[in-house]
């Protein structure tokens, strides 16, 4: 099966044109196509968490009602709503020849239209049961069928879209949640002051029911959460549940009551927090999640670079795999970024190839993996060309999803929404570039200054008396008052007296002389 075939018969069906996102991407109209290892997947661009995903591979078509990545089931609910009718008018043609109707976990096959629609409405008995439903067709031409199944949930899922949005939105903001992953608005994974949250619609209309990660003894209306379940009562999966690791707090239509039960909670400090987030790396993650971006900027040694690299690693896991750090430097440009020309010798003959940058590579990573999340952090990018080395990214930044051309190759950039850009400025740098407003007015500023508390959280931590700790308090504020509140909290962070004295001796007594034209003495240390 050719690519180019593919993307002509779906031009045909959709009325809409190509558009190339990468070498492995493209959009026609409202599908994503995809080129994998394992094949070809084909998606709905809006809703892919939730709706069905066309699949070829093994030299077949499979058309899925589950993640790509088995991981969970959205789609089942959303099938147990629509009415037996609507459904048998849907399934009827893949009874009538040419295809293989599968439970996959259970490897069953289904022979009429009533015995399938009998499967996917069982009661939540068992949640697992008949969940994972895949429609096979052994051949080379996509079957317009899939795509009719397609267009036809996404137009009952846009039906149902605005109510529910506006109740899930209404939750967040009444759970006043900064922390959040959502699908669809199907469910919403969170972190808040009051613990780990699940927030999940319940199948078959538009309320939501709120559980909480259960804290230590609490011993009644216990669930159990696997997305795996498409026959629970909630979509995310959640179901009653004595051994289960949420406690259900109630429905949305009664908020005041669940915001009662988790004062109560907290109250008796039974929370149990999500990841240990500061409350300074969560404003990062908020904003992140409504900006895509941010700009960490203060002077050196506030933990700026220390945040970011937390943040992306709450984010998108393992450096190297969903996220990454550049150092900006005058020497680092777009062309080392994001693309540029490398000279490639061929029997004697000198070509030039355009070569992707790390930036670039995260880019096509986060489209080819919508359900995670990247990070890409820009380290002191006020020490190079800013404007220069983000080049048409500003513009991508701020309009998230379309299309820009790219100088080398000529080819769209599209940055997805799970793509986060974290940069850190430092403002007391004399080697600094002034950000232009272009930059300033697409990255929201988070400050970081010194602060007196996380110093001596430190040195409690490391069991320093308190006379020791005022004296190292007492130096840490008056290098501060010599250079304006210049020298961050990290640079006085020491396990002990002996660390301590050395850093003062090697570190932040040249500085004060190097880089501020102060006499050390004035230490009066």
């Amino acid at each position: 099966m050719r690519i180019d075939d593919i993307l002509r018969f779906l031009e045909i069906e959709t009325g809409n044109k190509v558009l190339t996102i990468s070498e492995n991407i493209f959009e026609v109209g409202d599908v994503r196509v995809e080129i994998r290892d394992r094949g070809i997947v084909i998606q709905s661009v809006p809703f892919p968490e939730v709706l069905p995903h066309i699949a070829f591979t093994n030299n077949g078509w499979r058309l899925r009602f589950f993640s790509t990545n088995l991981s969970s089931v959205p789609q089942k609910p959303l099938l147990r709503e629509i009415e037996d009718n609507g459904l048998k008018d849907l399934f009827l043609p893949f009874f009538q020849g040419g295809f293989t109707i599968t439970f996959v976990k259970e490897n069953l096959q289904v022979y009429s239209v009533d015995e399938l629609l009998r499967k996917l409405k069982v009661p939540a008995i068992e949640p697992s049961l008949y969940s994972f439903l895949e429609i096979r067709y052994e051949g080379g031409r996509l079957p317009e069928a899939f795509l009719k199944i397609l267009r036809f949930l996404r137009k009952t899922y846009t039906d149902f879209l605005p109510p529910r949005r506006e109740r899930m939105e209404k939750i967040v903001r009444a759970l006043d949640l900064r922390v959040y992953k959502a699908v669809g608005v199907e469910w919403i994974e969170a972190d808040g002051k009051f613990g780990k949250l699940i927030i999940s619609r319940e199948v078959g209309g538009n309320s939501y029911g709120i559980f909480l990660n259960k804290p230590l003894n609490f011993g009644k209306n216990l669930f159990k959460i696997s997305k795996d379940f498409g026959n629970a009562p909630f979509t995310c999966g959640a179901i009653p549940d004595t051994l289960g690791d949420y406690v259900f707090l109630g429905y949305d239509t009664d908020i005041n009551s669940v915001l009662e039960k988790l004062e109560e909670i907290s109250e008796e400090k039974t929370t149990i927090y999500f990841e240990g987030l500061t409350e300074k790396e969560e404003e990062v993650i908020n904003l992140l999640n409504k900006y895509g971006s941010v700009l960490l900027v203060g002077p050196p040694g506030t933990g700026k670079t220390y945040t970011a690299r937390r943040v992306a690693e709450y984010l998108a896991g393992l450096e190297g795999e969903g996220w990454i750090l550049v150092q900006a430097s005058p020497s680092f440009e777009y062309e080392n970024f994001v693309e540029g020309l490398k000279p490639v010798e061929s029997n004697g003959i000198i070509n030039f190839k355009v070569v992707e940058g790390p930036f670039l590579k995260m880019v096509n990573r986060a489209l080819n993996e919508r359900n995670k999340k990247f990070v890409v952090i820009v380290d002191e990018i006020n020490r190079g060309n800013a404007a220069a080395l983000l080049g048409e990214i500003l513009y991508a930044v701020e309009y998230r999803e379309s299309p820009v051309i790219r100088p080398y190759s000529s080819k769209p950039l599209v940055i997805p929404k799970n793509l986060f850009i974290i940069a850190t400025l430092n403002e007391r740098d004399t080697n600094i570039v002034k950000l232009d407003q272009a930059i300033l007015r697409r990255f929201p500023i988070v400050r970081f200054e010194p602060s007196r508390e996380y110093l001596k959280m430190f040195l409690v931590e490391r069991g320093w008396n308190e006379g020791d700790i005022e004296m190292a308090l007492g130096v840490f504020e008056r290098v501060n008052q010599l250079t304006g509140n210049s020298v961050g909290h990290t640079y006085f962070f020491a396990e002990g007296l002996d660390e301590f004295y050395e850093k003062l001796e090697y570190f932040i007594k040249p500085m004060l002389k190097i880089h501020f034209g102060i006499n050390p003495e004035e230490l009066g240390i």
